[in-house]
């Protein structure tokens, strides 16, 4: 609780980084009141956050130091076979699950250019958040874009391309891409029920190229 991590003086080019908070093969973990910083863009990933086989794991009003929206930094955000992940009340660039998750919830939040990148099973709960990424969930094409369960959407507030001008259709509320062609080790699965309620989009910086947002992306 009330802990602030800086990044400073990072150059150009850097090394990846496996995260500044890490918690592996544990349960009941709670992060509240704390500050992380995104790391800029690597050939690999770079995090503060890189929780990994983690059960019930919430992060609680938690920020970061630097713009959520700045395509300049890596997503400060990635995880890999967790169970019941909360965000509430957190402002930050991403919430990913690489490997697979459980069950996740983000509720009174706001999340940046990455929004939630997602495989994984159960339920996604998305409550009282506002978004400003291309796809509100990312199904990760690098993992067969696969969720065996439901998505929950209600009274959220989602801003494409983080408030830019919007001048193609690229735009989803659920996004995902699979390769017929390889075989990813499971079955994949597309969402079984989608429920959405009170979702604003605000495209109103729309330009010639773009005619509206779609609810699933062509897979």
């Amino acid at each position: 609780s009330g802990f602030t991590h800086y990044v400073t003086d990072e150059m150009e080019s850097c090394s990846p980084y496996s995260g500044f908070f890490l918690a592996n093969d544990c349960a009941n973990v709670t992060v509240k009141d704390c500050t992380f910083t995104a790391h800029r863009v690597t050939a690999q990933g770079t995090y503060d956050i890189c929780p990994t086989r983690v059960t019930n794991l919430s992060f609680i009003n938690c920020t970061q130091t630097n713009d959520i929206c700045d395509p300049a930094y890596w997503g400060i955000f990635g995880s890999n076979f967790c169970k019941n992940m909360t965000l509430d009340g957190c402002t930050l660039s991403r919430f990913d699950a690489h490997q697979g998750v459980t069950n996740a919830t983000v509720r009174n939040s706001t999340l940046g250019k990455d929004g939630m990148s997602m495989i994984g099973q159960g339920t996604i709960l998305i409550e009282n958040s506002t978004f400003y990424s291309n796809t509100i969930i990312n199904l990760r094409s690098d993992y067969g874009s696969t969720w065996e369960g439901d998505v929950i959407i209600k009274n959220c507030t989602w801003i494409p391309n983080g408030g830019n001008e919007l001048t193609t259709n690229a735009f989803s509320v659920i996004g995902g891409r699979i390769n017929p062609f390889h075989y990813y080790g499971y079955e994949c699965y597309m969402p079984k029920n989608i429920t959405i309620e009170g979702l604003h989009v605000d495209d109103s910086k729309a330009t010639s190229g773009y005619t509206s947002v779609y609810l699933l992306c062509n897979p």
